[in-house]
């Protein structure tokens, strides 16, 4: 499956803030966190998923809670869940 790049400039204003393009604001949803990786010579913007595994792993082990059947059906929602939406977003950029 070929994946379609779409390329849009954003504007660094004088208050140091993004001016982005419409394009990409429309897919922007408030409250959606990012994760944000400096590179050398690039900036990389990434959707981070609503779920943080790490803070619920670690409180986990914080609380020695053991995997039930309904704790293992929630973490299989919450893996359906990002599986939709990785393939609508795959879909969207077609």
């Amino acid at each position: 499956m070929s994946t379609i790049e779409q390329v849009f400039t954003a504007t660094v204003t004088a208050e140091q803030t993004l001016d982005l393009p419409p394009e990409i604001k429309a897919k922007l949803v408030p409250g959606e966190s990012y994760k944000i990786t400096v590179h050398e010579d690039k900036i990389e913007l990434k959707r981070v998923p609503a779920f943080d595994w790490e803070k619920w792993e670690h409180s986990l082990q914080r609380n020695g809670e053991e995997l039930t059947d309904e704790i293992m059906e929630e973490i299989c929602e919450l893996v359906r869940e990002v599986r939709r939406e990785n393939r609508l977003e795959s879909e969207s950029a077609l």
